[in-house]
């Protein structure tokens, strides 16, 4: 059981580590583009594209599914994380990753797992079984992370923490990180300049904002054993 301390600290890091995990999500896309296409393809700071020439059929839509599969191992290691004792990192960790987003995109017949679905089997025929897969993978880490929280109004805050951050990201990189990147549109090897920019600001965030671990149980015996020493000698003299 955990609480979630619900300061500027941690919404903070919960932001930078949501958008290093999402970051990663469209990252490994376009890696895996250069390793089944043979080329670089592009990329923002919400899809991927693949160079010209390059069929999303075969081999190439590996490429597709490697996004969503980082993904779900991720929610999922989040659950892990819980079940080991770690219960506020995985439950940051589950909802960092927004679930609910990919649950949206596949009820409304989009997204990365219907491009996959369409793959096996042309338009809509697989929507449902990829609903009823999509709503599985998404069921069991979330209840998790809601069976792991000790707020009292724990339902609530975990339906904020589910629905608002969408709202956030999209704000985020298709409003103001959009406008950066078409008044600055370079890039490396089709990665955008602003994008690797912004990546390195979320990793600065995140270790700006750590807490410094306790000092072990042992230290803390031995140092205060030196303290009273220190004393008792004074009071001697």
């Amino acid at each position: 059981m955990t609480r979630l301390p619900l300061n500027v600290r941690y919404l903070l890091q919960f932001a930078a580590l949501s958008f290093l995990c999402l970051g990663a999500h469209e990252l490994i896309h376009h890696l895996t583009v250069r390793l089944t296409c043979g080329t670089w393809g592009t990329m923002s700071f919400w899809q991927f594209q693949r160079p010209t020439g390059c069929s999303a059929d075969g081999l190439s839509v590996v490429a597709t599914l490697a996004g969503p599969l980082l993904t779900w191992l991720l929610i999922w290691g989040g659950r892990a994380m819980i079940h080991h004792g770690e219960a506020r990192a995985g439950v940051t960790l589950i909802l960092a990753n927004l679930p609910l987003a990919r649950v949206v995109t596949v009820l409304i017949r989009g997204g990365d797992e219907m491009v996959v679905a369409r793959a096996f089997a042309p338009g809509n025929v697989l929507w449902l079984p990829m609903l009823a897969l999509t709503l599985l993978l998404f069921w069991s880490p979330v209840l998790t992370a809601y069976r792991a929280l000790q707020h009292s109004n724990r339902l609530q805050l975990l339906a904020a923490f589910l629905v608002l951050p969408l709202f956030w990201d999209m704000l985020l990189k298709r409003v103001w990180l959009s406008a950066v990147f078409a008044s600055h549109p370079d890039t490396i090897a089709g990665i955008p300049e602003v994008f690797l920019a912004a990546t390195g600001v979320a990793m600065l965030l995140l270790v700006l904002l750590r807490r410094p671990a306790p000092a072990p149980q042992l230290a803390r015996a031995m140092i205060s054993q030196e303290t009273f020493a220190i004393s008792g000698a004074w009071k001697v003299k």
